[in-house]
């Protein structure tokens, strides 16, 4: 593959980055990917207008092609291709001290490469002929000042597949007008950080709304609906200024994943494991 970017700023306010990638696979030929992207800042108001557009292209993985075991590959699948673009506005207030941004979004995938339950000796990896996928992003950060940071995100996402190219139907997971597998409509994180000279401690939280997902105890796969979840990580540390000839500072950190010992599933029967501690230390020389 090649690889070329470029990018330019008109008078400070406007900014252009371009680049493409040509792709020359041995199997599935070449492709142009082109992808470019726009900013423009108001300095009037402290406002910043963005949109980006590109092209995608993904050969399947040598598992989805040639998988013996428990998965059969498909030495027939296509390539992956999308599509995608979006606009979007980041708004500064308060003296720069808050940053509040919106953002849409869209995206076409033809040949999508997905896993299909079936029986031996047919292939289990299959491609959904066209999907998309569309939302909107949502995000806030704020420095209130006395060594806090908060920040959060929050993200509405509508999926569809559009055509199945024969690998549905009526008992199939992927049937024309359903959502893709595994992707929440309502996803949002955000976090909370105070440091005060050498300590600094940090709260994490993540909620992942209702999805759909495969149960592969009965044949075919049912489809089912995975409960939402809220899980809480905690981090701090601690950071000794030493300036001796041979280390600068010395800091001591620590972690807590999943705070709360929250029970849920990422993928259907998959239990998460159990809270999680971490403790180390770093040097700087």
């Amino acid at each position: 593959g090649y690889y070329v970017q470029e990018q330019l700023s008109f008078f400070n306010h406007l900014h252009l980055t371009a680049g493409a990638r040509y792709e020359d696979n041995s199997e599935f030929g070449t492709e142009f990917v082109p992808r470019g992207s726009v900013a423009y800042e108001l300095t009037q108001t402290d406002t910043v207008f963005r949109g980006a557009a590109g092209k995608g292209f993904k050969t399947p993985t040598f598992t989805e092609q040639f998988a013996q075991g428990f998965a059969t590959g498909n030495p027939d699948l296509d390539p992956e291709k999308s599509y995608s673009w979006e606009v979007g506005v980041d708004q500064a207030l308060w003296k720069n001290k808050l940053v509040l941004g919106a953002t849409y979004f869209y995206q076409k995938f033809d040949d999508l490469i997905t896993y299909i339950n079936r029986p031996d000796p047919d292939p289990d990896f299959e491609n959904i002929q066209e999907a998309k996928s569309q939302g909107v992003e949502l995000m806030a950060l704020c420095k209130p000042g006395y060594g806090f940071t908060l920040g959060g995100n929050y993200t509405y996402l509508d999926t569809e597949v559009t055509d199945d190219g024969g690998a549905g139907g009526a008992s199939s997971p992927f049937e024309e007008g359903k959502q893709l597998l595994r992707r929440p409509k309502n996803t949002a994180s955000g976090y909370i950080n105070w440091a005060w000279k050498g300590f600094q401690i940090r709260f994490n939280g993540l909620y992942v709304g209702e999805r759909d997902d495969l149960d592969f105890r009965t044949f075919p796969a049912n489809r089912v609906t995975l409960d939402e979840y809220f899980i809480v990580d905690l981090a701090t540390s601690y950071t000794f200024k030493l300036n001796d000839r041979y280390i600068k500072d010395f800091k001591i950190f620590g972690k807590i994943q999943n705070l709360f010992d929250e029970h849920y599933e990422e993928a259907f029967g998959f239990s998460p494991p159990d809270p999680s501690f971490r403790v180390g230390l770093a040097f700087k020389i």
